[in-house]
């Protein structure tokens, strides 16, 4: 009979010395990402794989979809007819052109990055939006899924790559963009040189009421303060808003100030606590990348105190030597991808707006609660890699 407790489990051992073995090894992430032994060794029929074979070859050719296969170098092998007409290239062009040339320069880095994380075997794929240049030097905005072809062994030898054209859905995003800004423009200058002038006006006129009623220690004097104080501060309403609508323009050293200004303001007009964070290096390269990262802050903020019944907002802006991260965090109700209001214009502005910058912009549920807007800026693109970038 064994002495061994019950309870304590049993220890298998690969010889008969009763030497324990060592306990398994978990898979590195690139090693869960390989297709399994079965999956390569299902025995095919010589008929069929040769059926399967002309079947995949005409869906490869005459889909809608473009599909691109390249080597680990980054060198296309293989391109369907969607994919050259997207491009302008016939597919003997495409394979004696280095394919870094192909991704627009400002969208290199973020591409290189997640080709880098493929690789790795970090994640099974990456879906991207970037931009093309055409042979003809024009821009073509493209959808792509990305992700491995392996071997029988299970080793990884190309790239294979879906991609849709969008450019006429980006070019229909920038309109609509240009139209809310100038319809903003215009409201803005209304309120401004119209609607604030007529309060103004008022006020003087309620201010000059209430003197009289106070000369004549009237009844009504208590009435006509409390009129005086509500059209000052329906004017300061109306001044605040002007200035969120009129164009702002921010210098490059003036973004955490204008952040500041913005957190007060909020606080001020929608009675929520408003309070804007630094850290590290908030240096900002141009006066264009400040401009689009505060009017971003701006749309999420409002966004916050206007439909997500927020209490607290926080602004947080981060500097690292590679990247300067903004984040907009408010404690209203999780975040559903499904809501509409989390497809509507606002939100395709914010979205348009990082684009103009090359920034990378999600909208996330918050850790503990409510609702995250990161919007990322990547401080050098220029940087260069011998890594491929994907097709």
């Amino acid at each position: 009979m064994s002495n061994r407790d019950e309870d304590e489990p049993e220890v298998c051992s690969d010889d008969q010395s009763g030497t324990p073995s060592p306990p398994p090894q978990r898979p590195t992430p690139r090693e869960r990402n390989k297709p399994s032994s079965s999956e390569r060794n299902t025995a095919v029929p010589p008929t069929l794989m040769k059926d399967s074979g002309h079947r995949f070859r005409q869906i490869f050719e005459n889909a809608a979809t473009g599909i691109a296969i390249a080597d680990l170098s980054g060198q296309l092998v293989q391109c369907n007819r969607a994919y050259c007409q997207m491009l302008g290239y016939s597919e003997a062009e495409l394979q004696r052109i280095d394919f870094k040339t192909l991704i627009h320069p400002d969208d290199a880095a973020a591409n290189l990055q997640l080709v880098q994380k493929l690789l790795a075997g970090e994640i099974p794929f990456f879906k991207v939006e970037n931009r093309y240049v055409r042979k003809d030097g024009s821009a073509a905005w493209v959808i792509k899924s990305v992700s491995l072809l392996f071997d029988e062994s299970g080793e990884a030898t190309d790239f294979i790559a879906l991609v849709n054209d969008i450019t006429e859905r980006v070019t229909l995003q920038k309109q609509i963009f240009e139209i809310v800004t100038q319809e903003h423009q215009r409201i803005g200058s209304e309120l401004h040189d119209n609607i604030q002038q007529q309060m103004t006006g008022l006020s003087l006129l309620a201010s000059n009421l209430s003197d009289t009623l106070a000369q004549e220690d009237s009844a009504h004097l208590p009435q006509s303060a409390h009129l005086v104080e509500a059209i000052d501060d329906l004017n300061r309403q109306v001044q605040l808003l002007a200035r969120g609508l009129v164009p702002l323009v921010v210098d490059a050293n003036g973004l955490q100030s204008a952040l500041n200004e913005l957190a007060l303001r909020v606080t001020d007009q929608y009675k929520i606590n408003c309070e804007a964070h630094f850290l590290g290096d908030t240096s900002v390269c141009t006066s264009m990348v400040a401009t689009h990262l505060y009017r971003i802050a701006q749309e999420a903020i409002n966004n916050a105190a206007k439909h997500a019944n927020a209490s607290h907002i926080t602004i947080t802006l981060e500097g690292t030597p590679t990247t300067l991260i903004m984040s907009v965090l408010n404690d209203g109700p999780p975040f559903s991808p499904d809501t509409p209001k989390t497809k509507g214009v606002g939100l395709s502005i914010v979205r348009h707006r990082a684009e103009e910058i090359n920034a990378t912009v999600e909208i996330i549920p918050g850790q503990n609660e409510g609702t995250l807007v990161r919007c990322v800026v990547v401080r050098d693109f220029t940087q260069t890699n011998k890594q491929p970038n994907s097709p």
